[in-house]
């Protein structure tokens, strides 16, 4: 047994980028961590979906991006086709709105005889399934404008002979209409048979309807005054314009008034034995139906899986629909995906406004652990979570917020982020902070992406700095693409040993912020305090008690001054460039030797004219 749930997880593992709960809850997918709510959140974020499938497939995707190259491909080229032919789209988008509630029915079809499902309900989900049915023909029908390959696929997954079978059984026996279905029409959507009970209870019906239509012209004659009138599950309602409202009122043949919005609605004595009598009448009718739409719905549900199909179709075609309104909202381009690379060039947080300040990034093996640093407030937190988004919204096949992009497919997003402690779970916020990580050591693996928003600040400083030191050293050796934010320059001095740890700093603050070469790591807080409007005499003791500190244990800046290391980096950044050129070793060698003749040329040339204007002078 825990043989099979291993190799359960394993599968799930090659077919979807894995992201543990803490790293959901940081990154704010489905749930916002200032108030618990669904608004500013990357799923409130990109969801236009029309119907409940859709808006659970677009859910599945953002917390488990597919890991396959190919199927995030067919998502982007069908994204693509879609925006290409705004008309395809636009009538894929009616469609889906009118099947909005598939989900719904197929539910109300397979889990019935329950105390509210009446006869009348009954006959109601049955009408929207026969034009659930209907849509599904002319989705069909539309999708044959494009030829693109996942497009062509979910027209292919609709069952089209079933859906026909089913129509035909539900019109045998219900007299379908276009639109919304009315409480009026229910009684009268049965197909009869001559001479039934049904077909009495149906004239009785049309009887008591035409004297309830020649009471209210009398009673509108008579006092001076158009009534308007109203029909609702069997019942029939009078109402005026406000203005006339003082002769309803002051007639003691009106009851039961009440004013809303700008009509005024009453009804009579009379009018009331009326309803009562529609009301059984109806409750005829609907016995008189129960057998024939409990069979009908019988041999519907033997074919259940054909609304399954449809509502699978349907909720696919909705995610791509819901990935082009979004590319509208912003602008946005199609990533490319690299083994080696990531790479984005004036990226947007997704669920920040677009006048925000843009972030880049650039991560290769050479630089594959970058250690950011930067002021409070410089906007460290959003931009290693800025990553972990774009990369979610990546590998899930839509359009990324940035100028240019190149991603690589991970198997696993890591983020570790925030100071909390864990009171129901009787955890210190160290605890909660060693525990995440160690998951994150557990599960990750040199394909993995690793996020991690300061570290060792739940216990002492010496003990945080071994212990960030040591898991830091622990991933370099994993060659995993890792991003370190932290303000200890400690940390950062003892990671400069390593020629594939790059040091950035955040030049900006307040959410605006970019990353650049070099660290910068003195006097954050003081530098906050100031733009708070701290006390002067506590902003000036603080800045003498650094002063002395620094006297005492002077701190040298780090600087990335080895010449090996240098020549490791441009190393490892031209053989990158080289790999993803795609060129064989011959085409790179002939291209590297054109390059330096036509550079030679030139120092010649520059060389021969500074000689001639020497002379000339």
């Amino acid at each position: 047994m825990k043989q099979s749930e291993d190799s359960d997880k394993e599968q799930k593992g090659t077919e979807y980028v894995l992201m543990d709960r803490w790293t959901r809850k940081n990154l704010e997918i489905l749930v916002n961590n200032k108030d618990g709510s669904t608004e500013n959140t990357l799923l409130a974020s990109v969801d236009f979906t029309y119907t409940a499938g859709g808006r659970d497939a677009l859910r599945k995707t953002l917390t488990g991006p597919p890991r396959s190259i190919d199927t995030i491909q067919f998502r982007q080229q069908a994204v693509e086709a879609l925006l290409r032919d705004a008309e395809l789209l636009k009538e894929v988008q009616e469609i889906l709105q009118k099947t909005k509630d598939i989900g719904s029915a197929i539910s109300k079809i397979t889990k019935r005889n329950k105390p509210k499902d009446t006869t009348e309900n009954k006959i109601r989900e049955t009408i929207k399934t026969n034009q659930i049915l209907r849509s599904a023909f002319l989705m069909e029908e539309k999708l044959q404008k494009t030829e693109d390959a996942l497009i062509t696929e979910i027209r292919t997954r609709i069952p089209s002979y079933e859906a026909s079978q089913l129509v035909d059984i539900i019109e045998d026996t219900i007299e379908c209409r276009e639109g919304k279905v009315l409480d009026s029409h229910l009684c009268f959507s049965l197909k009869e048979e001559p001479d039934s009970l049904l077909s009495l209870a149906r004239r009785v019906y049309n009887e008591t309807i035409k004297e309830v239509l020649e009471y209210i012209d009398t009673v509108s004659r008579r006092h001076g005054v158009a009534i308007k009138t109203a029909f609702s599950k069997s019942s029939v309602h009078l109402s005026v314009e406000e203005t006339q409202s003082k002769q309803v009122l002051a007639n003691r043949e009106f009851i039961n008034t009440q004013r809303k919005k700008k009509r005024v609605f009453f009804t009579t004595v009379q009018l009331l034995k009326y309803n009562t009598r529609l009301k059984e009448t109806a409750t005829e009718i609907y016995l008189a139906c129960e057998n024939r739409i409990e069979a009908t719905l019988e041999k519907v549900e033997e074919k259940i899986e054909c609304l399954h199909a449809i509502s699978e179709a349907f909720s696919l075609l909705d995610l791509l629909s819901s990935f082009c309104e979004y590319s509208k909202t912003r602008k946005t381009t199609v990533p490319r995906f690299s083994g080696e690379v990531v790479s984005v060039q004036n990226g947007y947080c997704p669920m920040l406004r677009q006048s925000a300040d843009p972030n880049s990034f650039f991560i290769h093996a050479g630089n594959r652990f970058q250690l950011v640093s930067g002021k409070n407030m410089s906007g460290k937190s959003v931009y290693l979570k800025q990553l972990g988004l774009l990369t979610v919204m990546a590998c899930s096949g839509m359009r990324v917020p940035c100028d240019t992009a190149v991603f690589r497919v991970f198997d696993r997003i890591c983020l570790r982020s925030g100071s909390d402690d864990d009171s129901s779970g009787n955890a210190s916020t160290f605890f909660v902070e060693m525990r995440e990580m160690g998951a994150m050591l557990r599960d990750g693996t040199s394909n993995s992406l690793f996020l991690i928003d300061e570290l060792g600040r739940g216990t002492a400083t010496e003990d945080g700095v071994l212990l960030s030191v040591s898991i830091c050293e622990e991933i370099v050796r994993r060659r995993t693409f890792s991003l370190f934010a932290t303000h200890s320059g400690d940390i950062a001095a003892r990671l400069s040993v390593y020629p594939s740890v790059c040091q950035l700093q955040m030049r900006g603050c307040y959410l605006a912020g970019n990353a650049a070469a070099e660290t910068e790591t003195e006097e954050y807080g003081l530098e906050l305090a100031k733009t708070l409007g701290f006390p002067g005499e506590i902003l000036s003791e603080a800045e003498s008690i650094s002063d002395q500190l620094l006297r005492k244990a002077p701190r040298e800046k780090t600087r990335r001054e080895s010449v090996d290391k240098e020549r490791y980096e441009k190393a490892m950044l031209i053989k990158t460039i080289l790999e993803e050129s795609g060129q064989s070793e011959e085409a790179i060698g002939e291209s590297l030797s054109d390059l330096c003749s036509e550079k030679t040329g030139r120092i010649e040339e520059r060389f021969l004219l500074v000689n001639k204007t020497a002379e000339c002078v």
